[in-house]
């Protein structure tokens, strides 16, 4: 009777409001006295019956607390009905214990395990997608002023190493994810973000490429007349790219979110890849230059492309001077009159000389 009692006081309690160590005494308690009773009623048909409920009930109780698990949601209890064969209204906030007794729990233990299992490796997987859905939501680029002399001229990424870091670690997590036996549940969102994820790395990866083209042939054709002048056409190739580069940067300070830049702008990528494409013509263009120049004075060789630039960019006769050893053997400096004529040499070890007649300095640096 007392059981019976204790039975049908548990059974009125709300789910939700279980109280899990109270029934786990209980059953223990009961357990106890039936063992005890055992020796004396072991044959009586009533002591069997009343010794079977006790057991059944000590065997649900883990399995109840198994379910009480905040992962085991009604898409599982579903499954549970469907392998007990016992139908009930799974509503968190009304359901009783007396529901969850009538689907007999103790019949099913391998069930229960295999359910809850899914329950726990589903919000598992569900908590990894969300700490990443919830780090590129507010995820921003690192910007900086970008100055060419006293010019203002727009922004630059900076910082990107922790972002694709972070970027690799992500990738790596959700491919852990969708490899899961219990990703079905999220399977869509997984596929978005590893997409999304691939894009934005794609999309970083291009955009540093331009930017560091971009910033090479800044150096060349923005403020260098005669660069401009030698090479129209690029230049006005490049002044195009700018600007285009330039919005771009302009756009990304007012809305510095990565996954808006890089996903949800659909037309980023392909924006960039115009703009690399465009600055490697650009390249191209005043590589053939620099050869030309090289063919007709193969002394340029010996010196780098920024080297070279670095003279034929300027009207200064003086920019040939801090490269002079590398043209020359031993020939550190040119000495200029106030006419800009070359009136002799000095050797990298101080020795001077005066030419017979001295040389004006004029026409095309290559001849």
């Amino acid at each position: 009777k007392d059981f019976k009692n204790h039975v049908a006081e548990w059974s009125s309690m709300l789910w939700n409001k279980l109280d899990a160590d109270q029934l786990t005494a209980g059953a223990e308690k009961f357990a106890k006295t039936s063992k005890r009773l055992q020796n004396e009623y072991n044959d009586h048909p009533v002591f069997q019956k009343l010794a079977a409920k006790i057991s059944n009930f000590k065997e649900s109780v883990p399995l109840i607390q198994k379910l009480r698990a905040g992962s085991v949601t009604g898409i599982h209890w579903e499954k549970l009905m469907r392998e007990t064969g016992i139908k009930l209204e799974v509503n968190f906030k009304t359901m009783t214990l007396d529901q969850v007794f009538a689907l007999n729990l103790q019949n099913f233990p391998d069930k229960v395990d295999e359910i809850v299992t899914e329950a726990n490796n589903e919000a598992k997987n569900e908590l990894e997608i969300s700490k990443i859905e919830s780090f590129w939501k507010t995820a921003n680029f690192g910007l900086v002023p970008h100055k060419k002399g006293n010019e203002e001229r727009g922004f630059l990424l900076k910082g990107t190493d922790d972002i694709k870091q972070t970027l690799e670690d992500h990738l790596t997590n959700i491919q852990q994810v969708a490899s899961s036996r219990f990703v079905s549940a999220i399977i869509g969102r997984v596929k978005e973000w590893e997409k999304s994820l691939n894009r934005i790395s794609e999309v970083i990866e291009l955009w540093l490429m331009v930017q560091k083209k971009w910033i090479y042939l800044e150096g060349i054709f923005i403020g260098s007349d005669d660069i401009r002048q030698q090479l129209p056409d690029e230049a006005k190739r490049f002044d195009k790219t700018d600007r285009a580069f330039r919005k771009i940067m302009e756009t990304t300070s007012r809305n510095p979110n990565i996954r808006t830049c890089c996903v949800l702008t659909e037309t980023r990528l392909g924006e960039l890849r115009n703009l690399s494409g465009d600055l490697d013509k650009c390249q191209k263009s005043l590589s053939e230059y620099l050869d030309g120049k090289r063919t007709i004075f193969p002394r340029f060789y010996f010196i780098s492309d920024d080297e070279l630039l670095s003279i034929l960019g300027s009207s200064d006769t003086q920019a040939i001077q801090p490269h002079l050893l590398k043209l020359f053997d031993n020939v550190k400096e040119l000495v200029f009159s106030k006419a800009k004529a070359v009136t002799g040499m000095v050797s990298d070890e101080g020795e001077a000389f005066d030419l017979k007649e001295p040389r004006k300095a004029e026409g095309a640096v290559e001849n």
